[in-house]
């Protein structure tokens, strides 16, 4: 609004996009550490997961794809697919619905701040795995624990299978 109705918007997405495709193509993606034993781990254990990402949907297909993790995500909900996006919880309880759990029994794995605010205003179980900025005494009283890696999620994730057996 503040540049006008003739600035090109969807031009400057498309370009945007474009740019951020070609430097991703060139130097990749990083995958966090311990993402393909934590798949391992829980389909050895028959627990579902999916993606829940504020990211579009044809974005994240093609970050899937570029990084080899299309195989290991048949669940994903975009933030393109949702009305609100993160702190609402909407994005977590559609995809405990997809996967067909209870949300108190859904495990949350986040490294944002509005992540966390989400899955706790879902009820749901938030584990903070910080990336860029680190949690602040609001955001470790939301979380249920905060992770320096996702090998530690596995571990959290295995003492709360102990836990309600």
């Amino acid at each position: 609004e503040m540049l006008g109705a003739d600035f090109p918007v969807e031009e400057c997405r498309a370009r945007m996009r474009e740019l951020y495709y070609a430097e991703i193509a060139k130097n990749g993606i990083p995958v966090k550490p311990g993402l393909l034993e934590l798949v391992d781990f829980l389909k050895a254990k028959s627990i579902g997961y999916a993606v829940a990402t504020s990211t579009a949907r044809d974005i994240t297909l093609r970050k899937l794809e570029i990084t080899g993790l299309t195989p290991h995500f048949d669940t994903i909900v975009a933030g393109d697919e949702v009305i609100n996006g993160k702190p609402h919880p909407e994005i977590f309880l559609k995809a405990a619905s997809l996967l067909g759990a209870a949300p108190e029994t859904v495990v949350v794995i986040e490294d944002s701040v509005n992540g966390i605010r989400a899955a706790h205003a879902a009820k749901m179980i938030p584990i903070m795995v910080p990336d860029l900025i680190p949690p602040d005494d609001e955001i470790q009283s939301l979380a249920y624990a905060v992770a320096d890696s996702l090998y530690e999620c596995r571990a959290l994730i295995s003492a709360l299978l102990r836990e309600r057996i």
